[in-house]
């Protein structure tokens, strides 16, 4: 051993290729892990994305029902809400286009009216958006009442969120 060590001639092949394959081993590893550690961020980054997005799609709809008059009930389609809204206007629909939250405004579909930022959804849909008028009985305040409910969708993940909320109307 105190033979190979004091010998001048450099590395074999052998050695040679042993530290070669050792080190690809170890690159493979770490690029391996690094891949999965960068997929799991960007997953809970989106489903963290995807918590802020529901809270304020669910505080824009329930301001909209909370502030608005004339709401129509169009119990034969829970997808739109018809509405006299303080922000979009007399006959406000709010639904989905496209993914996103809009307010169509005098029936012109042309130029529908974002109701968040296109910031707000940062590569993210809503999709399966209801409205529904819940009926009034024990333990309501006799104002009406509405179940908002959606999912918010990812390209990548798919379904991230599913969210309800309640809200009455304040004026009638």
């Amino acid at each position: 051993m105190k033979k190979k060590l004091k010998n001048k001639r450099g590395v074999s092949i052998l050695e040679m290729l042993i530290a070669v394959l050792l080190l690809s081993l170890l690159t493979v590893g770490g690029v391996a892990a690094t891949t999965v550690v960068m997929a799991d961020y960007k997953r809970m980054g989106e489903v963290a994305n995807a918590e802020i997005l529901a809270s304020t799609v669910a505080e824009a709809i329930s301001n909209e029902i909370r502030l608005g008059r004339n709401i129509v009930d169009r119990a034969a389609d829970e997808t739109v809400l018809t509405l006299d809204s303080v922000f979009f206007g007399e006959k406000a629909e709010l639904k989905l286009d496209a993914g996103r939250l809009v307010a169509i405004v005098n029936g012109d579909t042309t130029n529908p009216k974002q109701v968040l930022s296109e910031d707000t959804y940062d590569g993210l849909q809503l999709r399966d958006l209801k409205f529904e008028k819940v009926p009034a009985g024990a333990g309501t305040t006799g104002k009406t009442s509405y179940k908002i409910s959606f999912t918010v969708y990812s390209g990548i993940s798919g379904e991230l969120w599913k969210h309800s909320v309640s809200a009455a109307q304040m004026l009638e």
